[in-house]
Parts: structure tokens; C-alpha cells; sequence
């Protein structure tokens, strides 16, 4: 019933008030618990799980009620003895710290102990962490700060690193299950036996985790386990002298394990209040976490991505971050998928070298051009593949011709399986989706018979499917059904025939909530809607066409002329930084470079009228010839070709300079002429030329702005939060530095979502469903941002409540 955290259902399991008598299904859960608990010692010792596997579901159950949050329950819970019931079976289900392994327990009856006290300490875990989310006053938290006992918590840690392996003993249960032959890796159950580690590991990082956020919510009070904090902080190991003799074993194993293993993330929770949120990392970003290369150019990646201009707004500045991250998480399952077959896994790897790859393609392709123009080598498109043999010149440009074509193909190739793949992935769907918007407008613009349909539809009793179902009989039907509009369809056809809804849509409508899509099978008209989306999306793909043509003239280098290498020029000003940017200050100042092309046009077409109508005739200082302007096409044509160049006076056939008369009153017309072609030499070299020498070097100015906004906004702004480097070295330790990198990480972001992504919705906690409502259901671009903590920290916010509380504690006194 409270699948998916919905409050209103929460609440009346709580309490129901149009019954006679209400029952607090939370307390009787409690009371369940209390009852199992006593039990539980002596069933996993006679190795019974059906206890164990109780508690596990009663958790689960109290678990949905509280998370999301429901505060009441969250109350109702803490009120109850539940925390003192935890710290009871906490300590009587610890694991032994000396283990005695038994030679004939091959069917892993220890670890099936093991595993079945696993399993209900992290449904407990589970189920406390859910008592910390978003509470809004310290009641919850400090009652299980007060109530929980952390040496216990404590102990299983320790014995926990101890299983693990962790404190300088090989791992209890090794991972090759050479201790358990007789289980069948193919049942799930004794699959799970075998990876007993991995269960472990979950619980080791349960208990972390919620030491860490209880210390994260409750921060007026000393933290509950303070050597878990600078483990996780990073805090030397060495300089630690809190540490017993037991801690100091596993210590650096554990803060190594944590570090790769627990991600932490502070979410702006529906702009009420800022919630820290301790996550689990994935397989793929725990071998992540650790290459420092792949963490430092991806951290540079986001920097740079985002763009200036919406520095200046942090809202707009976290939806474009947003972006960003997405667009790295595509990448980091995009690799994953790769790495899953070994011909791939060589594609995967191809790509991390691509501008390696591109550099050597471009240099190539010049090495073998100047060696062809200095060898005089080449063939004809005739020539067979034996008589491009016959000199040692043909033989070096053949070669390198064919070194060259086998990098553009590697290149090619890596664009094909990670780019071209990631982009059809995401562009196809939304091509769909906005082909059906399109049919849908046009059935809705053809006449009045969809129109009558419709109405009849919507009176038949459909209500809101009635408007869908006019496309299943219309133009846009032939294609409303498939893929990203099936729950449009479905809510068109939720309707029987006669006109009553099926039970799952009367409760969905009741609720508030989507209907639930209907079984239906794709039809050949959905196969030709993918058929066409993926024609549009891939033709408006300019980098498809882009690495076709490198292939292209590959290709006819080989088989037609070493010329055409010639295309892979443009490598240089599409992928090589200097040639973006050139390419950056064109587009930048393209427009008014345009404008000041068409004023020259015009400039050049004034003279060449003026020429026309005054200056056509030759004058005697000429060597020849007047001007070419027998027709004014002629002579709008020669301005053209010589005003270009900046200079018109080669057209009138007579060195001017030389020719200037040597009194004012005399051979005016000459005079009026040279004046004429100077005016036009000024107007161009030192009006037009200038313009278009400015209007670059302001583009590149424009652009050098961009790169110092970027690095300034970079060294004293937080990515996240937008706020200043002095701020945080005013009020937290460590300052602006321990922030970026503990608390506000950009990469535990890209991890987070990773995460996401990663998790199945049913097992969300309440601040991973408000992530992804946010995410899935975002109105404009804007909103995808709102999640992120724009102008909040909490380290910030704990410190100014912590200076308050010290300001006015001697003045209350």
C-alpha cells in the first residue's frame, strides 16, 4: 500500500479515522519485533531462518511507513522501544572474533548463520537511516543519539573488519568459495552463500553510513564515533591517537574500503532543507574513484562545460550542471556496457586515446601530402595495387597512405560504438516523441470529423482517453502507440466498450496518478515509426556525416589520388583546441563580419558607379586604354576583383603617383581621379580592414573573458552551491579547499546519479525519490537544478548555528 512513499497511505496505517477503533500499525510492528528478537539468538543457533526472515519483512514494512518522509511515523516510531530493541540485537547477534572453521561444513551452514544475522541487521540499518530523513527538528535525531549504544555499533564494526579481512587476517569467507563446495553457484540462494562478502560489505558500509549521518544531523553534539569521521575525511591514520590497539588493525583498510566505497551528496530538499545523503557507489565508479587521471580530466570536463555566462545565475548555472553530469554518467554506463565483451572492451579502450587517435590521423594525412609533393609520388585512379610498386617513393606513400586509413577506421569505429551510440540513445525517443506531437497536430488540424470523434469519444464515457483515441482512427493513431507514448495510448484505451473504466485506471484516477499501461504488442507501424526516427535523428547528426567524410577520403586516398587526405584538415578546427577557437571567434563575430562584408560590397559598388559615369575615359597621362568599362557589368566586375585586394588603381592603366599634375589649376580631371582612388585606399585600409582585424581580436578577447571567467568562478566559487571561497574560510575548517573536495564534490555528484540510475525505484530512500521526481518530472530546463544545494552548505549553516548558540548562551545565562 505505501510502496513508492505515498504520506496519505502512510497515515492511515497509522491511524484510521473512519474506523471505530484505529490501530497504530507502527507500534504493533514494534511490539512484533520485540517478540521475534527474544527468539532470535537461539534460531540462528539451531539454524532456523524463518525468524530471521520475519524480522527482515517486519522491518521492511515499518521501513515504507516511515521513509519518504512521513513524519509522524518517524515520531510514532522513535517513541516506541524500538532503538533500545536494536541495540539488543545488535548485541546478541554480533560474529565471533575467533573463528574456528569447520572441515566438513561443505554446504556452508556457517555461512548461512552468517548470512541470516547479515540480513537482519541491515533491514534494522535500513530502517534507522529512514528515522533521519528530513527531519525537521532534532527530537528523532537526538533521541537516537541518546538512546542507541555506539559501543556496540562500535564492536560490530570491529568484528566486521575482522570477517572482512580488513584488520590483518585473510577474510573469513574467501571469495572463491573453496569452503562450501557443495553449494550450486547456479541457485540463488546458495549463489548468495558464495558471495557472502559482497552482503557483508553492504553491512559494513550500513553501519558507516548512518554513524556518519546521525553525526551529519546532530551537529551540536559531539560526534558518535569520532575516529569514523576523520577516516572518512581523510584524516591520516598515523596522527589518530583516539584509536585503540583493536582500531588501529583494521583502520587504514577501513578508511581505503570507505573511501572507495561510500559516496556522500547534500540535497536541496524540496527548498525546505538541505539533507546529507550517504550512498553506496556502484561496481563501475568504485574502479573509478580510484584513477586519479579519469577523476582529474572529468573534474575539468565539468568545469569547462559549464558556460560563462550562467555563472552569473546560480540557478541556471545548477541546470546546466545537471546537464553535465548526466551527460558523464551516460559515459560512465556507456563504458560499462562496453566492458562486458572483450571485442568491445577494445573499442572502450581505443576510445579513452581518441585525441591521440585524432592527432595521429591529422598528422598523417600532412606527413603524407608533403611527402608526396617533395617525392613527386602519386598514382592515377587506373594504377593497379602492383604497379604502385615499382619505385621506392610510391611504395613509402602507399604505406603511409594505408597506416593513415587504418587510424581513420579505428577512429571511426570508436566514434560509432560510444558517440554515435550515445546520441541515438537519447535522440531516437525524443524524435518519436516529437514525431507523434506532430501527427497528432496534424490530425487535429484535418477538418472536423477528428473533432466530432473526439467529442464523441470523451461523451462515450472515455473522459480523458477519448482525445488520444482519435489518433488511434486518425493520421497521428497510425503511430500515437509506440514507444515513448505507449502510457498516452494506454490512458486513450483504458475504457472496456462499454464505457466503464478497469479497475487499476478508477484507482489511479482516484489517487491522482497516471493509469497503469496496458500489454500490448508492437505492430509493424511501430516498427516504422523507429525506422523513421532513426533516419531523422542520425541525418541531423552533423558529427555522423562528419566522420563519414574522414572515412570517405581515406578511402579514395587509397583508391583514387592521396589528394583527398586533404579533407582530413578540418581536423585541426574541429577538434584541436587553437582551431576551436578560431573557429569559436568566426561564429562569435560571424554576423557583424557579415555585415561589415556587405558594407564593402557596397563601398566597392559606389566607386564602380562613379568610375562608370565619370571616370570611364582615358585620360592622358595613360598608358593605354581607360578603365575596363565599356558595360557597367564590366566594370562593376573589375572593381570587384581589384577593390578586394584593397587597391583600384591598377584598373585605370597609369601609375598615379607618378602622374599627379604639378599646378593645382591644371588637368583637373586627372587630379579629381587620383583624389578618387586615394579616398578609396583610405576608406579601405584604414576604415574596413580595420573593422575586420577588430571584429576577430574582439572575439578572441571575447573568448580569453570566457576562459578567465571560468577559471576565476572555478578558484573562488563552489561549483554546487555557487557560494564564495571567503565564506567558507571564514566558517569551516579546512576552508574552501576541504569543501570542494568533502563536501560539495562534483564527481560524488556524477556518482550519485550513477547510482540512481543504477537502483531499482521500489528500493529508493526518500531523498533518492525526490532526486528523481525532480529529475523525470522538471517542467523547464531550469527546474532540473533545483534538487542541488544552489547558495546552501550545511558545513556553513552548522557553523553559523553553532556561533549562535555560543553568542547566546551567556546572554540566556
Amino acid at each position: 500500500m505505501v510502496e513508492g512513499h505515498h504520506k496519505n497511505l502512510q497515515n492511515v496505517l497509522q491511524n484510521q479515522p473512519q474506523s471505530t477503533s484505529s490501530l497504530d500499525l507502527v507500534v504493533e510492528a514494534v511490539d512484533l519485533l520485540n517478540v521475534l528478537q527474544d527468539n532470535l539468538p537461539t534460531s540462528l543457533v539451531n539454524g532456523d531462518n524463518e525468524v530471521a526472515d520475519l524480522m527482515v519483512l517486519v522491518c521492511l514494512f515499518v521501513q515504507e511507513m516511515v521513509q519518504g518522509p512521513c513524519f509522524s511515523n518517524q515520531q510514532s516510531l522513535a517513541g516506541t522501544n524500538f532503538l533500545a530493541s536494536c541495540n539488543r540485537i545488535f548485541g546478541c547477534i554480533e560474529y565471533s572474533q575467533k573463528y574456528i572453521p569447520r572441515p566438513d561444513d561443505h554446504a556452508g551452514e556457517d555461512r548461512k548463520n552468517a548470512l541470516n544475522k547479515c540480513n537482519v541487521k541491515c533491514a534494522l540499518l535500513d530502517l534507522l537511516a529512514s528515522l533521519l530523513e528530513a527531519c525537521p527538528s532534532q527530537d528523532v535525531p537526538g533521541r537516537c543519539y541518546d538512546i542507541l549504544d555506539f559501543d556496540v555499533i562500535d564492536r560490530q564494526i570491529s568484528r566486521l573488519c575482522r570477517v572482512l579481512g580488513m584488520a590483518g587476517e585473510p577474510p573469513r569467507y574467501p571469495p572463491d568459495g573453496d569452503d562450501v563446495a557443495d553449494c550450486d553457484p547456479d541457485s540463488p540462494e546458495e549463489a548468495q552463500l558464495i558471495d557472502i562478502s559482497t552482503t557483508l560489505e553492504n553491512e559494513l558500509l550500513l553501519f558507516c553510513s548512518y554513524v556518519l549521518k546521525l553525526n551529519s544531523v546532530t551537529p551540536s553534539r559531539p560526534p558518535p564515533l569520532p575516529y569514523l569521521s576523520k577516516l572518512y575525511n581523510g584524516e591520516e591514520v598515523e596522527k589518530m591517537d583516539e584509536l585503540t590497539p583493536e582500531q588501529q588493525l583494521y583502520a587504514a583498510e577501513l578508511q581505503s574500503f570507505l573511501q572507495r566505497r561510500l559516496g556522500y551528496v547534500e540535497i536541496n530538499w524540496k527548498g525546505q532543507l538541505v539533507e546529507p545523503c550517504y550512498f553506496k557507489l556502484t561496481p563501475e565508479c568504485s574502479n573509478l574513484v580510484t584513477r586519479q587521471l579519469w577523476c582529474n580530466v572529468t573534474l575539468d570536463r565539468i568545469n569547462n562545460t559549464v558556460s560563462p555566462d550562467s555563472r552569473a545565475f546560480p540557478t541556471v548555472k545548477a541546470a546546466e550542471l545537471v546537464e553535465v553530469l548526466e551527460d558523464v554518467v551516460d559515459d560512465i554506463e556507456l563504458e560499462s556496457r562496453l566492458g562486458r565483451n572483450r571485442w568491445l572492451k577494445a573499442v572502450s579502450i581505443v576510445a579513452r586515446y581518441r585525441m591521440r587517435l585524432l592527432e595521429a590521423t591529422f598528422y598523417l594525412a600532412v606527413g603524407t601530402l608533403i611527402f608526396q609533393a617533395l617525392a613527386d609520388a602519386r598514382w592515377e585512379p587506373k594504377d593497379t595495387f602492383p604497379e604502385r610498386w615499382n619505385n621506392w617513393a610510391t611504395i613509402v606513400l602507399f604505406v603511409a597512405v594505408m597506416v593513415q586509413l587504418t587510424c581513420t577506421v579505428l577512429l571511426y569505429t570508436s566514434f560509432v560504438y560510444t558517440e554515435l551510440n550515445k546520441y541515438m540513445s537519447h535522440g531516437v525517443p525524443k524524435t518519436i516523441m516529437a514525431i507523434n506531437d506532430l501527427l497528432e497536430h496534424i490530425a487535429e488540424w484535418f477538418g472536423s470529423g477528428g473533432r466530432e470523434v473526439q467529442g464523441a469519444a470523451a461523451a462515450s464515457g472515455g473522459g480523458g482517453g477519448g482525445a488520444v483515441n482519435v489518433g488511434s482512427k486518425s493520421l497521428g493513431g497510425t503511430f500515437a502507440n509506440s514507444s515513448a507514448a505507449a502510457a498516452a495510448s494506454a490512458a486513450a484505451t483504458i475504457a472496456s466498450a462499454d464505457g466503464t473504466l478497469y479497475d487499476g485506471a478508477s484507482a489511479a484516477r482516484a489517487l491522482g496518478l497516471p493509469p497503469p499501461p496496458l500489454d500490448r504488442r508492437r505492430g509493424w507501424k511501430d516498427f516504422i515509426l523507429l525506422a523513421v526516427a532513426f533516419i531523422v535523428t542520425i541525418f541531423m547528426y552533423a558529427k555522423f556525416w562528419y566522420f563519414n567524410m574522414l572515412v570517405s577520403a581515406s578511402l579514395a586516398g587509397v583508391s583514387v589520388s592521396p589528394f583527398f587526405l586533404v579533407f582530413h584538415f578540418t581536423i585541426y578546427f574541429l577538434d584541436f583546441d587553437s582551431g576551436k577557437q578560431l573557429v569559436m571567434a568566426i561564429q562569435r563575430s560571424g554576423v557583424n563580419i557579415l555585415n561589415t562584408f556587405v558594407l564593402a560590397v557596397l563601398a566597392i559598388y559606389t566607386f564602380a558607379v562613379v568610375t562608370f559615369l565619370a571616370f570611364k575615359e582615358p585620360t592622358d597621362a595613360d598608358k593605354g586604354d581607360g578603365p575596363p568599362c565599356d558595360t557597367f557589368y564590366q566594370c562593376m566586375g573589375a572593381h570587384m576583383l581589384t577593390g578586394i585586394m584593397g587597391d583600384i588603381s591598377a584598373l585605370f592603366n597609369s601609375d598615379l603617383w607618378d602622374t599627379v599634375p604639378e599646378q593645382v589649376n591644371t588637368d583637373g580631371r586627372q587630379q579629381a581621379r587620383t583624389i578618387f582612388v586615394l579616398f578609396f585606399f583610405m576608406i579601405w585600409n584604414f576604415v574596413l580592414s580595420n573593422i575586420f582585424v577588430g571584429l576577430i581580436a574582439s572575439a578572441f578577447e571575447a573568448i580569453r573573458d570566457d576562459q578567465n571567467t571560468i577559471t576565476s568562478d572555478r578558484l573562488s566559487k563552489c561549483l554546487i552551491c555557487s557560494q564564495d571561497m571567503y565564506l567558507f574560510n571564514e566558517k569551516i575548517q579546512g576552508g574552501f579547499e576541504e569543501h570542494i573536495l568533502k563536501q560539495h564534490n562534483a564527481l560524488w555528484y556524477v556518482f550519485f546519479l550513477h547510482h540512481l540510475r543504477a537502483t531499482a525505484v521500489e528500493d529508493y530512500t526518500g531523498a533518492e525519490s525526490v532526486v528523481r521526481a525532480v529529475l523525470d518530472n522538471a517542467k523547464t530546463t531550469t527546474d532540473k537544478g533545483t534538487w542541488l544545494p544552489v547558495s546552501k552548505s550545511l558545513a556553513v549553516m552548522h557553523a553559523a548555528e553553532l556561533a549562535a548558540a555560543r553568542e547566546g548562551g551567556p546572554a540566556g545565562s
